[in-house]
């Protein structure tokens, strides 16, 4: 084989793999990547790029020996962090179980190093990790701890783009600052304290001056501000924080506390500003002016950059927190409202939150709403009462004067409970229901659709 390397172009060998790896089944697909990388090394490296690309450990018992045997491939391979198995790894998954804290550590700093070495390649990667089962975070736990440090550690590689973390409650909250993370996601996160500066991974000379927060208490808190959060030169792009029926914080709003017992912890509220943040997915549960507040700062932050919002809520009909400053946004595209819930009276909620000046460039306009029928047909006159309580026409009375003159669609999205016959005839509901606003349907120049769904739809 060593003949015929030298006759034809490496260039050529990489064809070869490229094509095995659009197989479309991927258990022959993987087969044969193999079966090339064991050929000759003219084949190993570009077969070994497609191989270890992902890695998805989410499957119980054989997560767990996923996990437990990567860790025996990087400690098999000296150069796995600059040349080897490390290195190709783009996308790493994880759900993880207490037991699996020692490993995962030696993962997360085998993938992004140590920090005495560059990585030799520049590939982004995706780092996802979810705590699965529930585990007694106030238990004095070394492993624990070193798993959090670790992860600490490689959010300041540059390597680390996209972060997803799932049922994490130890977030330390000065976790962002310096991070060149461009799209975070957490759901179910809790903020505990701050870590030392001596934890950030880089050199004295890379790290700029530092200005940390007081410590919290050593226990962490449900109160999940992101004010809280330091931040120093952020890069996000985009920040989702779907915390759905989480008991705790989620850590981009507050959770059961108003900004006065914040202010007994911290003497100070640094605004969070995220200067490139391009698309916010902001989860306000339970709905509170405490969490508006929080919202409303980083809404300031991002002032010249956000050009997609999209607020989850359970709305409260008994709750009246004013409006939403959109016209500070100035990059403003799209705002999407998803209520998770549905209660009487949404739409003058809805009319409520945009009664200030909106966005002069927000060109997209989506409400998700639940609205049950409670089994009445078209034909029924309940049908037409629990319309009424939606209390359509707040919304649509908004649209009489040039306010929203920008917008050139809005799309209400409808989740239902339809028998599977009423579903077959889900359109004859959208007209009915479109009916209801006679303003936005003679906007000239502006699309307006309603879309019938089953309630269980995310969309």
């Amino acid at each position: 084989m060593h003949s015929d390397h030298a006759v034809f172009p490496q260039e050529l060998f990489d064809l070869i793999v490229d094509e095995v790896h659009r197989f479309p089944d991927k258990a022959e697909r993987t087969q044969q990547l193999v079966t090339l990388s064991l050929v000759s090394r003219t084949f190993r490296d570009r077969a070994h790029d497609y191989l270890f690309a992902s890695v998805m450990a989410r499957n119980g018992s054989v997560g767990r020996r996923t996990i437990t045997q990567l860790c025996k491939l990087f400690a098999a391979d000296p150069l796995t962090a600059t040349r080897g198995l490390a290195s190709r790894i783009t996308s790493f998954s994880c759900a993880f179980h207490p037991d699996d804290f020692t490993a995962l550590a030696i993962i997360l700093r085998s993938l992004f190093n140590d920090g005495t070495i560059e990585h030799t390649r520049t590939s982004p990667c995706t780092l996802s990790l979810s705590m699965f089962p529930r585990h007694d975070f106030n238990a004095q736990c070394p492993a624990r701890e070193d798993m959090a440090l670790a992860l600490f550690e490689v959010c300041h590689r540059r390597r680390l783009k996209s972060l997803f973390l799932d049922n994490f409650m130890f977030f330390p909250q000065n976790y962002l600052q310096n991070a060149s993370i461009n799209h975070l996601s957490l759901n179910n996160t809790r903020i505990a304290v701050a870590n030392p500066s001596d934890a950030f991974f880089l050199t004295d000379s890379e790290l700029p001056s530092q200005s940390f927060l007081p410590n919290w208490p050593d226990e962490g808190h449900s109160i999940s501000s992101i004010r809280r959060l330091e931040i120093k030169s952020p890069v996000l792009s985009s920040i989702s924080d779907d915390r759905a029926l989480s008991r705790y914080g989620g850590i981009l709003g507050t959770y059961g506390t108003s900004l006065k017992e914040q202010e007994k912890f911290q003497p100070s509220r640094p605004t969070a500003a995220f200067p490139r943040l391009k698309t916010l997915h902001f989860s306000m549960m339970p709905f509170s002016t405490a969490m508006k507040e929080a919202l409303e700062e980083i809404l300031l932050g991002a002032s010249e950059s956000l050009e997609e919002l999209t607020m989850a809520i359970f709305f409260r009909s008994t709750v009246s927190i004013g409006s939403l400053s959109l016209h500070r946004l100035t990059a403003l595209r799209k705002f999407t409202l998803r209520d998770m819930e549905g209660e009487v009276g949404f739409f003058r909620f809805v009319a409520s939150l945009l009664d200030s000046e909106p966005s002069s460039t927000l060109q997209d306009l989506e409400l998700v709403f639940f609205f049950d029928t409670r089994g009445a047909s078209l034909s029924d006159e309940s049908f037409t009462e629990t319309l009424g309580t939606l209390h359509c026409h707040a919304f649509d009375d908004m649209f009489q004067t040039s306010r929203f003159e920008s917008v050139r669609s809005v799309t209400l999205r409808v989740r239902t409970r339809l028998s599977s016959s009423d579903y077959q005839g889900r359109n004859e509901y959208a007209s009915v229901i479109r009916s209801q606003f006679p303003s936005i349907i003679a906007c000239d120049n502006l699309v307006f659709n309603v879309i019938i769904t089953d309630w269980t739809s995310r969309q």
